[in-house]
C-alpha cells in the first residue's frame, strides 16, 4: 500500500483542482464584471492574469507536436467566447495518432508542473523528494513571508497552475491510452509482475508525483484564498452600490 500513496496523493490532488480552478475564474471574473458593468472587461483582465500560463499552455503543444513530428498550424493567444466558455488560447495541431494526440494534450501538464517546480526549489527552496507534508508546507509558507519578492514568484506559479490542465480537447484521445496502460496492468497482474514493476517504478515516480501534488495543493490553497478575497469584495460592492451580478 504504501507504494501507491504517492499515485493516489496526487490522483486525488488532480481530481480536487478542475473545479477549484473553474470556481476561481468565475470569483474573478464577477468582481471586475460588478466593478465595470462589462463582460469584455472580465474576461480580458482574467486573461492577463492568466496570460503567463497560456503562453506555457499554447506554447507546450508547439514543442510537444515538433518533437513527436506533427504539424501545427496558427497559435493566437487572444481570449474569444464560445457562448458560456471562453478559450484564452488555441494552436492548430494536424491530425495524428491517439497516443501522439495524447501527448500533445498533456503537454501543458508536464510542462507547468516541470515550470512550478523548478520556481518551488529554485525560488522557495522546496525539496519534493518525500511525500508532501505539514512541515514541507511550513517550509513552503516560512520562503514566502522571508522573500521580498515572493508575491510575484507566487503570481507567477498560481498563474502557470491555473492554465497547465489540458482542456476537453486536449483530452479527446486519452480515453484509448488509459484503456492500453489499463490492458497492461491487467496483463502484468495475471502473469504475477505488477509488485515488482510497481516497486520497481515507485522510487523513480514518487518525486515526479510528489512534485504534482503540491503543485495542485499550492494552486488549491492559493486559488481557494484569492477567490475569498475576490467574493467579498463583491459583496462589498454589491451591499454599497447595489450591483449584483445576474444568478441566472
Amino acid at each position: 500500500m504504501q507504494t501507491w500513496l504517492p499515485l493516489l496523493y496526487a490522483f486525488a490532488a488532480i481530481a480536487l483542482l478542475p473545479p477549484i480552478v473553474r470556481w476561481f475564474g468565475l470569483r474573478i471574473q464577477r468582481l471586475v464584471f460588478v466593478i465595470t458593468d462589462s463582460q469584455d472587461a472580465a474576461l480580458y483582465l482574467y486573461h492577463f492574469i492568466l496570460l503567463p500560463g497560456t503562453i506555457l499552455h499554447e506554447v507546450s503543444h508547439w514543442l510537444m507536436a515538433k518533437l513527436l513530428g506533427v504539424r501545427t498550424g496558427k497559435l493566437t493567444l487572444m481570449p474569444v467566447r464560445q457562448g458560456n466558455v471562453a478559450r484564452f488560447g488555441s494552436i492548430q495541431v494536424g491530425a495524428t495518432d491517439p497516443l501522439r494526440a495524447s501527448l500533445i494534450g498533456a503537454a501543458p501538464l508536464l510542462l507547468g508542473t516541470l515550470a512550478v517546480v523548478a520556481i518551488a526549489r529554485w525560488r522557495f527552496g522546496l525539496q519534493l523528494v518525500a511525500p508532501l507534508s505539514i512541515e514541507m508546507l511550513g517550509q513552503f509558507w516560512r520562503a514566502i513571508n522571508s522573500a521580498p519578492d515572493a508575491l510575484l514568484w507566487l503570481y507567477l506559479l498560481v498563474s502557470l497552475a491555473n492554465a497547465m490542465l489540458p482542456s476537453p480537447s486536449d483530452r479527446r484521445s486519452w480515453h484509448w491510452v488509459g484503456l492500453g496502460l489499463l490492458g497492461v496492468l491487467l496483463g502484468l497482474r495475471l502473469v504475477g509482475y505488477l509488485s515488482q514493476v510497481a516497486g520497481a517504478l515507485a522510487p523513480r515516480l514518487a518525486p515526479i508525483l510528489n512534485a504534482v501534488t503540491l503543485v495542485s495543493l499550492v494552486t488549491i490553497l492559493c486559488d481557494l484564498a484569492v477567490g475569498l478575497l475576490a467574493y467579498v469584495t463583491e459583496m462589498i460592492i454589491g451591499s454599497v452600490f447595489g450591483r449584483w451580478v445576474d444568478e441566472a
